[in-house]
């Protein structure tokens, strides 16, 4: 009986590893797969909008710079809910 729980642990543990490793495949898998759909379409906006590449250059690092802030306060006002 010992070894047969031992088996079922084994085989628990073999899904969460897979199941974690098909989680890291994916975010990995859509964070390269978003920046290259995204690059094949900067020539076409660049052309829409009329923009020099220094334009161009700082519109994308506002879009950085907001997704850096918007990661960064979401766990605490995540944290902040749940605390009240």
């Amino acid at each position: 009986m010992v070894m047969e729980r031992i088996g079922d642990l084994a085989v628990m543990a073999h899904a969460q590893e897979r199941c974690a490793c098909g989680a890291a495949f994916t975010v990995f898998f859509v964070a390269g797969l978003l920046p290259a759909a995204w690059s094949t379409r900067i020539p076409a906006i660049t052309a829409d909008l009329d923009l020099t590449e220094g334009a161009l250059a700082v519109g994308i690092f506002g879009l950085e710079a907001v997704g850096c802030q918007n990661s960064a306060t979401a766990p605490d006002q995540r944290f902040q809910a749940a605390a009240s």
